[in-house]
């Protein structure tokens, strides 16, 4: 990444051709925000570029990927990475009839939204993207652009890994454990601190003239003997799975609450107070759009982990003397899987 760093615009566009289809601006215009410390960080930036650009840019981003199997294919002038991704997924061995499905699905979707259908093939079979198209189908014209979008950062970023990461880096990689997704209760987060949500298993009670139901005194607020609770808002980027579980923080000198306000699925991973965990102390929770946890003071957790799209949070922390944010980098790191369990999506937290 340091040799990246120092070249030439040219250069470094040149180097990160084929990362985004057609698109080379993105790459030009991350170029701006250099140096990049790893290819996560590299990664991260081109995301943030494409989030900042015009819808129109955005849109033309879009419209430069090729449809699954079309004509690109058939003609034979598909980009390199393109033409080993839809290998690898199948996508040259249909038969007769999943090349018609997949035209007739190809048709419908493009005429509802206008542009072509995008999705990281890495990991599925032909048959599961055609499900895929027909489901998407079903979405309204602004939600399925985001979806598209969030596919080509999962694009990317298996790109980028194809690209520079050196083959001894990937083998601990795949030595690296993977996290086990579970779905945050407060029963299983005790441990770490409170979940945040409405439910009959806490204190709840009516009040203004029975026109509200109060769900009480749901989290511990520590702001330490010497601080002061504070209210903030931070927006969150989206994460791109799989993803790589390399640092964690804790907040010594008081507690710190996460209330999504966006009603969209966000991960957490945390590890017990107490000295610098490892990659085996951690655990992972897939929360809902409607749960917020507060992790309690000295709790190892990894920095906001938003999924889907950019998502907005209320935070409740300490403001006061004192440093009060430890960082570690893991000695192993753990990697975040590439899919969430099934039916735990956007439509589950509503």
């Amino acid at each position: 990444m340091a040799e990246l760093s120092r070249l030439p615009q040219a250069e470094f566009t040149a180097c990160l051709e084929g990362i985004f289809e057609h698109s080379a601006w993105v790459a030009e215009r991350a170029w701006y925000a250099r140096p990049f410390s790893d290819l996560q960080t590299l990664h991260q930036t081109l995301l943030e570029v494409i989030h900042a650009a015009s819808h129109a840019d955005q849109l033309a981003l879009i419209q430069a990927h090729p449809e699954l199997a079309g004509k690109e294919a058939a003609r034979g002038t598909l980009t390199q990475a393109s033409t080993h991704e839809q290998k690898g997924a199948g996508l040259d061995q249909c038969s007769a009839s999943e090349i018609a499905r997949l035209r007739t699905l190809n048709a419908a979707y493009r005429k509802r939204f206008g542009f072509p259908f995008v999705i990281a093939v890495k990991g599925l079979h032909r048959t599961q993207i055609m499900d895929e198209i027909e489901a998407r189908c079903r979405h309204d014209p602004a939600t399925e652009f985001s979806t598209c979008l969030r596919e080509i950062g999962k694009i990317a970023g298996f790109r980028l890994d194809a690209r520079f990461k050196p083959s001894t880096q990937q083998g601990s990689c795949a030595a690296a454990p993977n996290l086990a997704l579970e779905p945050l209760s407060a029963p299983a987060f005790t441990p770490f601190g409170d979940v945040i949500e409405i439910s009959n298993a806490v204190r709840h009670f009516t009040i203004n003239d029975g026109n509200t139901e109060r769900y009480h005194d749901l989290a511990h607020i520590d702001p330490g003997a010497d601080g002061r609770a504070i209210v903030s808002l931070f927006r969150g980027l989206p994460r791109v799975l799989p993803f790589e579980v390399k640092t964690m923080e804790r907040h010594p000198r008081g507690s710190q609450a996460f209330i999504p306000l966006s009603n969209r699925p966000y991960l957490v991973v945390v590890a017990p107070a107490g000295p610098a965990p490892g990659a085996g102390d951690l655990r992972a929770f897939l929360c809902r759009g409607n749960q917020g946890v507060n992790y309690a003071t000295g709790v190892w957790h990894h920095p906001l982990l938003a999924l889907e799209n950019v998502s907005d949070f209320l935070v409740i922390d300490r403001s006061g003397p004192g440093e009060n944010c430890d960082t570690i980098t893991l000695a192993q790191t753990a990697y975040l899987p590439n899919t969430l369990p099934a039916g735990r999506s956007r439509a589950d937290s509503q």
